[in-house]
């Protein structure tokens, strides 16, 4: 099916059925994944490796360092290895591999009901209708069986389920596109308060203030469940960084 109908169908089904919270309540394309995406959230999108990614990644860079297992990064498009972008694009066509099948799915399933409404309508035979729905009912069974796909594949997206994807938080009273941007204003204060105090030698003390202030810039930043995660990380760090008091 042309993406054309997939925007149709979604427009209708997530802001068809009143008024939500998002400025932005006209799909014009799809994503990567094959989910329809209004202007504002392609712009944010195609931004991210740049504005979100780019500023990230030397501090994930850092955690991976610091942590066992190098935990931060696997989403980041320039720190990814070659194993992980292989996953991201697995990812990718598994997701356009599924709405393609639904797609399909659903279009056997519209022309069997079709066939089978037009020959319901065209008999007063009781028996006759009967036999009727009861084949499109098994033939309906056997395509989803075969597809390995249920009926609950095909539940209508409404506004709320759609919500989940909105990471930029586009459907709340205050999105906030790029949240590292804000982030790195308060990892900024961090790095100079720490610099400022900064005497001479290894000052873990330096390190300590510098972890603050980039773990207050993440979960400031209104990043979601992911910069909530890693700020909570560089705190912890920063309270297992030793006192200077304690080295003399």
């Amino acid at each position: 099916m042309a993406n054309e109908e997939i925007i149709k169908r979604y427009q209708e089904s997530v802001f068809g059925q009143g008024p939500t919270t998002a400025a932005d309540e006209t799909f014009t394309g799809v994503s990567e994944q094959g989910i329809p995406v209004t202007q504002a959230q392609d712009i944010i999108q195609r931004n991210q490796p740049y504005v979100t990614d780019a500023p990230l990644a030397p501090f994930q860079k850092l955690g991976n360092v610091l942590l066992p297992g190098q935990p931060f990064g696997k989403q980041n498009r320039w720190l990814m290895n070659a194993e992980q972008k292989k996953i991201h694009e697995a990812r990718q066509l598994e997701s356009q591999s599924y709405m393609k099948k639904k797609d399909e799915v659903r279009d056997r399933l519209g022309i069997i009901f079709d066939k089978a409404q037009k020959r319901i309508e065209e008999t007063d035979d009781p028996a006759k209708k009967d036999e009727y729905r009861k084949m499109v009912l098994k033939a309906k069974n056997d395509i989803l069986a075969a597809s390995g796909l249920t009926e609950a594949d095909f539940a209508p997206v409404g506004a709320q389920t759609y919500s989940l994807y909105d990471e930029a938080g586009l459907f709340t009273t205050a999105p906030n596109p790029y949240p590292v941007v804000e982030a790195a204003g308060y990892m900024g204060l961090g790095t100079y308060g720490s610099i400022k105090g900064f005497n001479k030698g290894v000052n873990l003390g330096l390190v300590k203030k510098f972890m603050q202030g980039a773990s207050k810039g993440f979960v400031r930043g209104k990043g979601g469940f992911w910069g909530v995660l890693q700020g909570r990380s560089l705190e912890e760090l920063s309270a297992l960084a030793p006192r200077t008091s304690d080295m003399k």
